[in-house]
């Protein structure tokens, strides 16, 4: 039986002066869309911005082209790299084995 995807939820807030962007769901070749799209109304940024993953329960090499692609509006908006947050330990491990640990900073 083959399952439904997961709709991917996204909103964001202004807090600790950062725009903190909290992603609920999959982040895959059938969401990343829908949050490239979400992140698009929030452009420009006018503080640094951190991604929080805790409630991700997926992410694929789409959605780490999407957090690459984040990254950069972040840094051409505000100077600054993308935060990622709350990143579950087989997102870190993706991270660490593609070298995007290094082109974004990763925090508990």
């Amino acid at each position: 039986m083959e399952q439904e995807p997961i709709d991917l939820v996204v909103d964001h807030e202004q807090r600790d002066g950062r725009t903190l962007i909290r992603v609920r769901g999959e982040l895959d070749l059938h969401t990343s869309a829908a949050l490239r799209n979400e992140i698009e109304r929030m452009l420009p940024f006018r503080s640094p911005v951190t991604i929080d993953l805790a409630e991700v329960d997926f992410i694929d090499s789409t959605g780490i082209r999407s957090l690459l692609t984040l990254n950069s509006q972040a840094l051409e908006s505000t100077g600054r790299e993308l935060r990622v947050q709350g990143a579950s330990d087989v997102s870190r491990r993706l991270f660490a084995l593609t070298g995007i640990d290094r082109v974004f900073t990763v925090v508990d």
